[in-house]
């Protein structure tokens, strides 16, 4: 899951030799006690969790590592510096969640599940089937904001190229997790923010650890619920494509835009400032491209 220059900055900044690794290489203190360790360790995924979601992702990963119990805590840790993906996926992968299978690691080479080719590959596809993927990753990202009772997902990191398609379970799922967030919904309110707010929260979001402190205050503070959905709308969707990226649902028949009003609900999904605007527009879509399904 790490690429090979994030091994070798990892190899060149700790000093970690074979077997002789200690938490003192990762930058932690000897003396600094495990609960605070793995808070840091974790605080890009978790930027206010309880003890007790704190404690479920560690123990999920060490008990995917079979490792003793001297060396398990310095998995975590190590992995935490390299990619943190590893660790999501010990806890995500095997429930049902969107996300591939986690079976386990051995050295530095991880075993996951493929769910399929990513989303640009089907770029060119016929429109009526790329109507059906983007009715899937719409689905797909409102569920991870909404659908599990306990806690909120956010996705700030959107990129046709994190998405991949099961052609069997016929689902789009999410293969890149380095950078999601995770929160529990007791420990926000729901409230409207403003789009100043929101527009600096996805851009210092996107730019890796060194924002987490900045962008957790309103994370752990505010429930927004269309969240994932706004970041679908308007970087894959609408005018704003990432990465110089072929927008998806590129070349929309103009029989069915003027019939259904397409291009008019994507653009004001991605631009309205109103949570429960950008929810109706949601639902909209969904039945749009219900209704072109099955023509």
């Amino acid at each position: 899951m790490a690429h090979t220059h994030e091994w070798k900055e990892f190899d060149e900044k700790s000093k970690c030799l074979p077997n002789k690794c200690t938490v003192e290489n990762l930058g932690y203190e000897s003396t600094m006690p495990n609960d605070l360790q793995i808070k840091y360790a974790l605080a890009t995924i978790l930027p206010c969790p309880s003890i007790e979601l704190l404690y479920s992702f560690k123990d999920a990963f060490l008990q995917s590592t079979g490792l003793a119990p001297d060396e398990d805590m310095l998995a975590l840790l190590t992995t935490s510096h390299i990619n943190i993906e590893p660790i999501v996926l010990a806890i995500f992968g095997s429930h049902h969640f969107p996300f591939p299978k986690y079976y386990g690691a051995c050295g530095r080479l991880a075993m996951v599940s493929f769910e399929g080719n990513n989303l640009v590959s089907y770029i060119n596809s016929p429109f009526p089937f790329r109507v059906h993927l983007v009715r899937e990753l719409l689905q797909t990202m409102y569920d991870l904001n909404n659908a599990h009772p306990e806690l909120i997902i956010y996705y700030p990191d959107i990129n046709l190229e994190n998405f991949v398609y099961n052609e069997t379970e016929k689902k789009v799922k999410v293969i890149d997790l380095e950078y999601i967030v995770v929160v529990e919904k007791h420990k926000v309110k729901m409230q409207e923010i403003d789009e100043k707010t929101e527009s600096s929260i996805v851009e210092q979001a996107e730019c890796g650890e060194s924002c987490t402190e900045y962008s957790a205050a309103t994370f752990c503070t505010t429930f927004m619920e269309d969240f994932n959905i706004k970041q679908v709308c308007r970087y894959l969707l609408g005018s704003i494509t990432k990465h110089d990226q072929k927008k998806i649902l590129h070349d929309i028949p103009l029989s069915l835009d003027h019939k259904y009003n397409i291009s008019q609900t994507i653009d004001l999904c991605g631009s309205t400032t109103s949570t429960k605007k950008r929810l109706e527009t949601y639902h909209q879509l969904l039945t749009i491209f219900d209704s072109i399904l099955i023509i």
